[in-house]
């Protein structure tokens, strides 16, 4: 809970005490001697506590904190029902000589005050059952009709007490204040959530009900020393609440940018997640696509294919599976190493043959470092993009090394790619203008590049100089001589 600082407070409060020295003096040299003083201070002590308790309220609001709400409602009613009983209005508006009995006396208010920072002392930390505004009117009303019978009873049935019974008012009141800034040091001192200037507030309060005593029974002088007293204490509370309220607007500010950077790294994190699905996603049905295509065709045409043909597929098929988990899989390691390209490219080759494509590869031989399964996707990849803008076309695959680097060439015979439109196709999501009617999410490319670099390589568009697009896929050769047979060299 954020705690106020004492002597900054108790400068605002010598600030507002210095402040009401003008009207006082006014009050005096008009002729309203001490009392006219005292009511001054004791108006503007109604207003600073009424203040205060409504700042309480406001950071009751704000935190949610019981022992801030308690005390708002403590110190409105404080101020409120003050403020009725003062007289110094009813002098304003009826003048000197008609002045209407008092309607609530100020030992009423210490109870009822006394009652409410009581329970403010022994709040737990959030009391979702409180309700300000209700308890306010309850206490009012209570104050009201508990004063108004006792001065029915003192009127009818007790002979009024004159300067003993305000001494003895005066006392309890200076008793009653002593006891409640006692308690709120002890709690206080237990860390209880109740703020640890209310018990210096509440003392100010008691004296100044103690230096009513002497203006009672000496001189009427006293009043003036007593209600500056009070107006201190008050104005002391007025000050640490205001500083309460500015550390919780703070610290809730704080708490919103934290929330504000919090969600947008969050948003960013679900923005690459989603990213990364839609890539994941992309190659899946590709793969899966050209799979289920090459799967068909082996069920329909099983009768018409030779053993080595059938076998070949099959295999094929298997190992586009086992890579098809693989991309499943989110978080499957990569590990780089040496691979022939006929290898990683043979079943790629013969599942998208199968599926309709007319190939020609030539990578016999070759040998590369890196991900296989990574450069069987960017493989399948520009297979695909051949097959959907460069429908019925030859396809060629071939490779070659050269200064440690190998080179894979994906080559076909439509249309090609504009000028225009070549720096462009490696962004996400781009799509050129051929694309219309054409199905796909413009990610091939850019996932394709990415994998690529990934692994030290890289993926280009090769300037043809005429019809058809040519890929070149290059990535570092293998550190050891390949040794294997020829491999996938054929004619689709």
């Amino acid at each position: 809970m954020a705690e106020a600082s004492l002597p900054v407070a108790a400068k605002g409060a010598f600030a507002v005490l210095a402040g009401t020295l003008v009207p006082v003096a006014l009050a005096l040299e008009r002729g309203g001697g001490p009392l006219g003083a005292a009511e001054v201070l004791h108006m503007v002590a109604c207003l600073v506590i009424t203040a205060a308790g409504v700042l309480a309220l406001v950071r009751w609001r704000l935190v949610g904190s019981a022992s801030a709400g308690w005390i708002g409602v403590a110190f409105m009613a404080m101020g409120t029902l003050d403020l009725a009983g003062s007289r110094l209005p009813l002098q304003a508006l009826l003048g000197p000589h008609l002045v209407l009995a008092v309607p609530v006396d100020r030992l009423v208010i210490c109870a009822a005050v006394s009652v409410l920072l009581w329970q403010a002392l022994r709040a737990p930390e959030v009391d979702s059952r409180l309700a300000p505004r209700t308890l306010l009117g309850a206490v009012g009303v209570v104050a009201v009709c508990v004063t108004g019978a006792a001065e029915i009873a003192a009127a009818r049935l007790v002979a009024p007490g004159g300067v003993t019974a305000d001494v003895v008012i005066a006392a309890v009141a200076t008793l009653g204040w002593t006891g409640l800034a006692v308690a709120a040091a002890r709690a206080a001192r237990l860390s209880r959530p109740a703020p640890r200037w209310l018990a210096a507030v509440l003392g100010l309060c008691a004296l100044g009900e103690a230096l009513q005593i002497p203006a009672i029974l000496a001189s009427r002088l006293w009043v003036i020393p007593a209600a500056m007293v009070t107006l201190l204490g008050l104005a002391t509370a007025l000050g640490c609440v205001l500083q309460e309220l500015g550390d919780t607007v703070r610290n809730q500010d704080r708490h919103a940018l934290r929330m504000v950077l919090d969600l947008t790294t969050m948003r960013s994190r679900m923005e690459v997640e989603r990213a990364d699905i839609e890539e994941r996603m992309h190659d899946l049905r590709n793969a899966l696509t050209t799979v289920r295509s090459a799967e068909g065709t082996l069920r329909r045409y099983a009768g018409r294919l030779d053993a080595r043909t059938r076998r070949t597929l099959s295999e094929a098929l298997t190992s586009e599976l086992a890579r098809l988990q693989t991309l499943v899989e989110q978080d499957h390691s990569v590990t780089e190493r040496d691979f022939l390209l006929a290898d990683c490219l043979a079943p790629v080759v013969a599942v998208q043959d199968a599926a309709g494509s007319h190939i020609d590869v030539d990578v016999a031989g070759v040998a590369a470092h890196g991900d296989p399964g990574g450069l069987a996707s960017v493989v399948q990849n520009l297979l695909v993009n051949a097959q959907r803008y460069a429908a019925g076309s030859e396809v060629s695959v071939t490779a070659f090394e050269a200064a440690g680097r190998v080179q894979v060439l994906v080559a076909d015979e439509g249309p090609g790619i504009p000028a225009s439109e070549r720096r462009r196709i490696f962004a996400r999501g781009a799509r050129g203008a051929g694309a219309e009617g054409v199905e796909g999410e413009g990610l091939g490319l850019f996932v394709a590049a990415r994998t690529m670099a990934q692994m030290g390589g890289s993926v280009r568009l090769l300037e043809t100089g005429g019809k058809g697009a040519c890929f070149v896929v290059e990535l570092a050769a293998s550190s050891t001589p390949s040794t294997a047979p020829g491999g996938c060299r054929r004619s689709g």
